[in-house]
């Protein structure tokens, strides 16, 4: 055969394999699509970038295998916990095939868990949180708009990873928060009206560097307070609340996805019973520690929506839920007993007795079952918890004593400092939530006690800065009278922060 001869072989056999994966494509994409979720091939994203734009029509469905082999290498590294060279194998992956929405998750887990915990420094950490977080809202959920493992996995990032308290950098994350959302929103942050109808350039450039840089819409987040209750947003829980909520309202039905709807709807509760208990902004410490205190008149909402949820449940999910529920009420009893609300420590202390019977633990008295808890915060080391005990005892104490009642008072002030010493004393510096020196939790205490706004009644405070003879606010709390902006305060202790730039 000669050269010529078999070049147009050649040729011809390359116009028949062409004409094949013509018909195969088709073929190809008719399986890919879903007519439950109504995902198709990565062609109709619209807007696409143009590396996407042009994997997409270049290699077709063939795509895929290509992703399939670079996902098995991907899995392979993350055994091996070779978590960089993960991620940048998981982020081809994205461009091939941007709504295989199980990459954009394991790309985001690996960022924000496995790969932030390799540097010391809460700052480096925060940056591998913050991309993550940024992978998720900013391209995840722009491929993906209904995908409820996306919204679940922004969620919990938000929850767990900056909310809770399991990584040794979480106090650095909810400074950093609140500093960035401070900046942002402004006082947009504590009254959603001014961004939602904003009075002036300043709140109408504002909204929309909320709406445009962190995808959130102030008239949704309006919605969730007329829903469950004013909210502090410079907090990480809102936001998971704000996804959660926003991720069960685009996900659509699909009988694959129910596992994932339980856990956001999961989130709104979790959420929401964390603001219960540490939901509005108190101070920061010396050392840039944010301070939260408990919104106690949250507990009314969260028990509704708690029932909600067990009614609403369909699957097996119903006692996990029971079970946060039980949580739930066992905690707000000792909370508001704690926090001297008698009468409606009570009144929730006969809710738990009546539904959940066999968990009274042998306690015979409401008192008995609020000490229960005390012991069991220090049992298993909840720094967080035994924290909010002792700030409600302390100001318990206080409004005994702006009551007259000095021994009553000086019980109070006795168990708290009792409690103080015997977790410091079991776990000291090896907490994972360390307390602030007692004094410092007194003085804070003291001022919210004193606070015009939020502490008792103006005889009752003149009471107590009479009997420690305290002459002025000034004296003890300069905060409550000398204004002063947070954001600037709380950026000098919280090391290596640098806050985003106020919007323009």
């Amino acid at each position: 055969m000669g050269t010529r001869q078999y070049k147009a072989l050649l040729g011809i056999l390359a116009l028949v394999l062409l004409i094949v994966s013509g018909f195969l494509q088709q073929d190809l994409n008719r399986q890919r699509f879903d007519p439950v979720t109504g995902n198709g091939i990565p062609a109709q994203i619209e807007n696409a970038p143009p590396v996407l734009a042009f994997t997409t029509v270049a290699l077709g469905s063939f795509r895929g295998l290509i992703a399939n082999a670079l996902w098995i290498r991907a899995m392979q590294l993350q055994d091996e916990g070779k978590f960089f060279e993960m991620v940048q194998l998981s982020d081809w992956i994205t461009k091939l095939e941007p709504q295989f929405a199980q990459v954009w998750v394991h790309l985001a887990w690996n960022m924000e868990y496995n790969i932030s915990v390799r540097f010391s420094a809460p700052a480096d950490r925060w940056r591998w949180v913050q991309r993550g977080i940024e992978l998720l809202r900013d391209q995840g959920i722009r491929y993906n708009p209904h995908e409820a493992l996306i919204y679940r996995e922004l969620a919990w990032a938000f929850q767990n990873k900056m909310g809770y308290y399991l990584d040794d950098a979480h106090q650095y994350y909810k400074s950093a928060w609140f500093l960035e959302m401070n900046t942002v929103m402004g006082p947009g942050a504590t009254n959603l009206s001014l961004l939602v109808n904003p009075p002036d350039d300043e709140f109408r450039q504002r909204a929309a560097v909320l709406r445009s840089r962190y995808k959130m819409d102030p008239a949704i987040m309006q919605e969730i307070e007329s829903k469950y209750a004013r909210l502090e947003w410079r907090l990480p829980e809102p936001h998971a609340l704000y996804w959660g909520y926003v991720g069960l309202r685009e996900s659509k039905p699909d009988p694959r996805n129910k596992t994932t709807l339980i856990n956001l709807r999961r989130v709104i509760y979790q959420s929401l019973q964390a603001l219960t208990f540490r939901g509005r902004v108190m101070s920061f410490t010396r050392d840039g520690r944010l301070q939260a205190v408990p919104i106690l008149d949250l507990i009314p909402v969260v028990n509704e929506t708690y029932l909600q949820m067990v009614q609403e449940e369909e699957t097996g999910g119903r006692f996990s839920i029971e079970q946060a529920y039980r949580s739930f009420l066992r905690e707000a009893v000792y909370q508001l007993y704690i926090n001297n609300r008698r009468a409606e420590s009570e009144k929730w202390y006969e809710v738990y007795k009546t539904r959940f019977p066999e968990f009274l633990e042998g306690a015979k008295s409401l008192e008995e079952f609020a000490f229960l808890r005390i012991r069991d915060a220090l049992d298993n080391q909840n720094g967080e918890r035994i924290r909010v005990i002792l700030y409600g005892l302390i100001r318990t104490g206080l409004s005994e004593e702006a009551l007259d009642r000095e021994e009553d008072a000086r019980n109070y002030l006795a168990i708290a400092r009792s409690i103080y010493d015997a977790y410091l004393g079991r776990f000291g510096a090896t907490a994972r939530v360390p307390l602030p020196p007692w004094e410092e939790m007194m003085r804070e205490a003291l001022c919210e006690t004193l606070n015009p706004e939020s502490g008792v009644y103006p005889e009752y405070a003149a009471r107590i800065m009479t009997r420690r003879g305290i002459k002025s606010l000034a004296e003890v709390c300069p905060q409550l009278v000398v204004p002063t902006d947070i954001s600037k305060a709380a950026t000098n202790k919280v090391q290596g922060f640098l806050p985003v730039a106020p919007p323009k």
